[in-house]
């Protein structure tokens, strides 16, 4: 889940694993259409503060800045949207058989 905080603009991308190399290939695909960001907010999650994704945002030239652990509020964009997507998901699933 990725969220513009500038623009409110929301991606969401379906991983198999939550590995740091897809989430990498994820945000490939994502900064190649609007640019990458200067800088990026996340929870820490191993998949974000691994030694491969401070390469990564390094090589990319951006400032990798984490949440405080246990604490969604400071994410709260992200969490709400994230309940929204749960939402929807939930609906789509349930008009299905």
């Amino acid at each position: 889940m990725l969220v513009d905080y500038a623009t409110k603009f929301a991606v969401a991308v379906p991983l198999y694993k939550i590995y740091t190399e897809s989430v990498a290939e994820a945000l490939v695909d994502i900064y190649s259409r609007p640019g990458v960001p200067e800088e990026v907010l996340s929870d820490q999650g191993t998949q974000f503060i691994s030694d491969c994704m401070k390469e990564f945002c390094r090589l990319l030239g951006i400032k990798q800045e984490t949440t405080i652990p246990y604490h969604p509020m400071c994410n709260g964009l992200v969490e709400r949207f994230n309940a929204t997507l749960k939402t929807c998901l939930r609906h789509l699933c349930s008009e299905q058989p």
